[in-house]
């Protein structure tokens, strides 16, 4: 793969961007113009904070728009919102999901190896690689379309391995992959992941849509991707040494997120902070997470539940995990019938804000609730890590 961007290459992009945005904002005279700019604004203004770049010598047109703040502010109602509506969903497959990690004897914190480091070009042609391997012409299409442009390496302080920024009015995704850890198997599967975002962009951009991540689905497709690259490179015996582990904290991630999203379902009073935080303050609800624990045998290094939990990532990062295992299962049983269906499934979920989207991909909420294909999984991965 050529050279990637630099720090001060990737700041002139930024400008770019914002001139385009600028101008597109200030030719916008209507509302629903506005309306579409919005998530591409925030994705702008995130990328320039502390928390990224922390480009604070650049600002935007749009810094004092009352009505593009509440514009702003209504997606994350929405967002909210969709979590009630599943909240029984959620709170009958977390239960079942921590269940069945209990009935697998929890194959956590084996000593496996981890794979060392490997060489960027390694990397980015391993991951084009498995993405060529479903065989399917608009994933081929996607991932050809990819390269340094679209990639940005660098370090930044948030714990996030990997962000997409999807540009939609301007047609433009922006992956960045944070080189705070080192490039290995576990960076690798973190690009397959947002590469993973990026190809559900490209599906909108064709369509002239755009999901604002106003459902607790925004992690489904990213997650399918990651947990098919590490079963893609287990299956095929690419770098044995590191799989194991992967997956391990790919299933110990998703057990925390269950663990959490658990207990949230249970809270009466379930309204973040202007922060997107909830504190589990409820004694009823704690009291409830010891219960828990002290059923779980030896497994009890569970999440710090008294601590504040970001209300969307707990939810989103379960859901799309637990998706992901079903989804690939579905895969495996007919590939090019899935992809196929899975694209369609894509197109309709934020239209319909619901799980009933994905029963065309083989995901309903009876085979959710029975947890067959986790428990199936779980036990099967235990067996082989041994």
């Amino acid at each position: 793969m050529e050279e990637l961007k630099t720090l001060n290459e990737i700041k002139k992009d930024i400008i770019n961007y914002y001139k385009k945005l600028g101008f597109l904002y200030a030719k916008a005279n209507t509302k629903s113009k506005r309306k579409r700019l919005v998530s591409s604004i925030a994705i702008l203004d995130h990328i320039c904070s502390p928390e990224i770049f922390n480009f604070n010598d650049l600002c935007g047109v749009w810094d004092n728009d009352i009505e593009l703040q509440k514009v702003m502010e209504k997606i994350y109602s929405q967002f909210c919102q969709n979590v009630e509506d599943n909240i029984l969903l959620i709170n009958e497959t977390s239960k079942k999901t921590i269940d069945a990690f209990k009935s697998a004897n929890y194959p956590f914190y084996r000593k496996h190896s981890y794979c060392h480091y490997l060489p960027m070009n390694i990397i980015f042609g391993l991951v084009k690689d498995f993405y060529h391997s479903f065989d399917d012409e608009t994933v081929k299409d996607f991932i050809n379309s990819f390269n340094k442009e679209n990639l940005y390496v660098e370090d930044f302080p948030t714990d996030y391995s990997g962000l997409l920024f999807p540009f939609d009015v301007i047609r433009k995704n922006i992956i960045l992959i944070n080189n705070n850890s080192p490039q290995n198997i576990y960076f690798a599967s973190s690009l397959a992941h947002e590469l993973g975002h990026a190809y559900e962009s490209f599906l909108y951009y064709k369509s002239d849509m755009f999901d604002n991540g106003n459902t607790i689905f925004s992690e489904v497709v990213s997650s399918f991707f990651e947990y098919a690259f590490l079963k893609y490179l287990k299956e095929n015996n690419i770098y044995n040494e590191g799989i194991d582990s992967e997956l391990d904290i790919f299933y110990l991630e998703l057990f925390d997120d269950a663990f959490s999203s658990y207990l949230l379902s249970l809270m009466n009073d379930r309204k973040p902070s202007d922060e997107g935080e909830i504190c589990l303050n409820d004694k009823k609800v704690m009291d409830k997470g010891e219960e828990i624990k002290s059923k779980l045998n030896y497994f009890t290094e569970l999440p710090s539940y008294q601590d504040t939990i970001r209300y969307r990532d707990a939810f989103i990062y379960y859901i799309g995990k637990l998706f992901a295992i079903s989804l690939y299962d579905s895969y495996k049983d007919n590939p090019k019938e899935f992809m196929k269906d899975f694209k369609t499934a894509l197109v309709n979920y934020p239209k319909s804000r619901s799980v009933d989207s994905f029963e065309i991909v083989g995901i309903n909420k009876e085979n959710l609730r029975n947890s067959k294909v986790l428990t199936r999984e779980l036990k099967q991965f235990s067996s082989e890590s041994k």
